[in-house]
């Protein structure tokens, strides 16, 4: 026997209908009342299944007004992989800025999001970000990796695989001060390091060396317990 859907599911899916013009018969005003009323909260019971179909079966249709409208205020984590083609910049801040709570997020192939400039604004905003994910992004250079590390200091995973234009400088943040204790080693492990990071993955980044893993040792110190380095340039034999 077949299970009759919950009440709870049925309006899920009729709002996602409605809010993506998937009825024919669809009257725009009653759309836009729709999206009012999510923005104000009114059904906040169902936002966060309503998030769920529509960034895994409609994504492409997902703008960034949508995305403000039914992401939760209280979601921890994120995840919009390479699939909201409408997602910008400005509409990414938004949604950050709406969930002061947030603590994961995965950009996995949203190229169209990669600038500095992102992270210089969610450390304005005081979020208090853990994990990010930018794997398979071809528009992640050196420098969008320093800047999330700079200006996201509680950071603590960080997923850059795939990312095929990083070089081996990418983590070099102060390099004065880190190529002092790259040759200087001390066992002094009060120092304070730039950054807190736990694990790293640059797996399928070419231009990883074992220079870059020597600079990312210095910007970490003792925190650092796992990078994954699976199809890079370093060799296992360089590393000490």
């Amino acid at each position: 026997m077949a299970m009759v859907p919950s009440l709870k599911s049925i309006s899920t899916l009729a709002s996602s209908h409605v809010l993506l013009d998937f009825v024919e018969e669809t009257n725009p005003e009653f759309t836009e009342y729709l999206l009012t009323l999510f923005e104000d909260g009114v059904f906040s019971a169902v936002t966060e299944d309503l998030l769920i179909i529509l960034l895994q079966f409609y994504s492409e249709k997902v703008t960034d007004r949508i995305l403000k409208a039914v992401v939760p205020c209280h979601l921890r984590e994120l995840k919009v992989d390479k699939c909201l083609p409408q997602l910008t910049f400005f509409g990414l801040t938004e949604v950050i800025k709406k969930c002061p709570h947030l603590q994961k997020i995965s950009l996995k192939e949203c190229d169209q999001l990669m600038s500095p400039g992102q992270f210089v604004l969610w450390r304005r905003l005081g979020v208090s970000i853990t994990a990010l994910c930018l794997e398979s992004c071809h528009n992640v250079s050196d420098q969008v990796v320093k800047s999330a590390l700079r200006h996201i200091p509680t950071l603590q995973h960080l997923n850059v695989s795939s990312c095929d234009s990083l070089t081996e400088t990418v983590f070099l943040l102060n390099e004065e001060l880190q190529k002092e204790r790259e040759f200087t080693p001390s066992h002094d492990t009060s120092h304070h390091y730039e950054c807190s990071l736990i694990s790293v993955d640059v797996s399928g980044c070419r231009g990883i060396t074992a220079t870059a893993v020597r600079h990312l040792t210095s910007l970490t110190g003792p925190t650092l317990k796992n990078v994954n380095l699976s199809w890079t340039s370093v060799c296992i034999k360089c590393i000490p």
